[in-house]
């Protein structure tokens, strides 16, 4: 074996690697957003634990089944198909709101189901139309910077609830808050030290 066959090895090796590590994060981050979506949105309609299974088993088959359509039929672009993050803010957003204006979950459950339906009807008549240059020169980046930090800002209480076990009768568990304090300070580490360790270079 010469050194052109050497390097070309090399690089082949290191390109299947990057691709290997890039899908497994890339399952990861999938598996995560399917499973928090109806754990989070069943604890705000006080679904019980046997309905928060079955609409976790449904996102799972249904974002595997999308996966696979995009993947042979679809654009093949790495872009996450699984429950939306802006539905999901908006849902808990409603469900917090809604209920502190006295209005009960099952009509807050029917109007959020009406609405998707209708905005997926909306989208495919303006994709059918080609309406997409339309809709980019209004959602501009700006737009969609402001809408997601409003999102962020909304969820953030969410998430530190669950990240301390905060439960109802205003108490916290300690061995989940000390495990999630250890797990985001990991994250932190791992971010800010272990890019340059652990990244592939391409040449």
């Amino acid at each position: 074996m010469n050194r052109h066959q050497e390097h070309f090895l090399q690089k082949n090796m290191k390109d299947v690697s990057s691709l290997i590590l890039a899908g497994i994060q890339w399952f990861f981050f999938l598996f995560t957003n399917t499973v928090v979506v109806p754990l989070s949105i069943g604890h705000n309609f006080h679904l019980s634990p046997d309905a928060i299974a079955a609409s976790m088993q449904h996102a799972f088959i249904l974002t595997g089944a999308v996966c696979i359509l995009q993947a042979v039929f679809g654009h093949r672009y790495a872009i996450m198909d699984g429950p939306s993050g802006l539905w999901w803010g908006l849902t808990l957003s409603l469900t917090v709101s809604a209920s502190s204006a006295g209005m009960s979950l099952e009509r807050i459950g029917g109007g959020l189901a009406a609405g998707f339906l209708l905005a997926g009807l909306t989208m495919v008549i303006l994709g059918w139309l080609g309406a997409a240059q339309v809709l980019q020169k209004l959602f501009t980046p700006m737009v969609k910077s402001a809408m997601l930090f409003l999102m962020t800002i909304q969820l953030t209480m969410n998430f530190f609830k669950g990240m301390i076990g905060y439960t109802e009768f205003g108490r916290f568990n300690l061995p989940v808050a000390a495990l999630s304090v250890v797990i985001a300070f990991l994250v932190a580490w791992i971010q800010l030290k272990g890019r340059g360790n652990w990244g592939t270079t391409r040449s």
